[in-house]
């Protein structure tokens, strides 16, 4: 609580105290009391307001520096927290041609929002930002890797030397080639009848 200076009353009856700071208060409901006093007579009377100047927001996915591929770009997944029932913008920006979407927030607190990402260039810097129905706002931001590059991969032929694998290889076959490094490569065989 705290306790604002007296002020004088107007010929008219009037009065105001401004420059409140209730900054130290607990969010909430929050009690105002005034008291005139004119002689021995004390008057009071007393108004309840909501102090609400804060809000929230988190965001829980895709996390900071995370690589975003060509095979997921056309729909990323942004889901996070934040106070029920605010709106979340999302702003995707690789500083040529931003995205913008929003979402609101669900009465559990929780927001989800699917992004189209195809048309961002490499780098990708993301704002989030909710605002609460007060007006309030809050934000968080992260950065992405958009990869668009597909790696390229070669097999190195003829596999066995000649293309055909006998009974004295089939156990041991070695496929051999290149692909961008640092990346991993798995194989897959097919077999049709001959």
């Amino acid at each position: 609580s705290f306790s604002a200076p007296s002020v004088n009353v107007s010929a008219a009856g009037t009065w105001s105290i401004s420059s409140l700071d209730i900054s130290t208060l607990d969010q909430g409901s929050v009690t105002f009391s005034a008291y005139s006093t004119n002689g021995p007579q004390v008057g009071t009377a007393a108004h309840n307001a909501i102090y609400d100047s804060q809000t929230f927001v988190t965001l829980s996915a895709p996390t900071d520096g995370q690589v975003i591929n060509s095979m997921e770009d056309n729909e990323v997944t942004f889901r996070g927290t934040g106070e029920p029932h605010g709106t979340v913008v999302v702003l995707a920006d690789d500083g040529t041609q931003p995205i913008t979407q929003s979402v609101p927030v669900d009465a559990s607190g929780v927001w989800t929002l699917y992004m189209n990402m195809e048309s961002l260039g490499d780098s990708v810097s993301v704002q989030v930002t909710l605002t609460d129905i007060p007006g309030n706002t809050a934000s968080t931001s992260i950065s992405l890797i958009h990869d668009t590059d597909l790696p390229s991969i070669t097999i190195d032929t003829p596999i066995a030397g000649d293309n055909t694998i006998t009974g004295v290889e089939e156990d041991a076959v070695e496929i051999t080639g290149t692909t961008d490094p640092g990346a991993s490569v798995r194989s897959e065989e097919h077999t049709s009848e001959l």
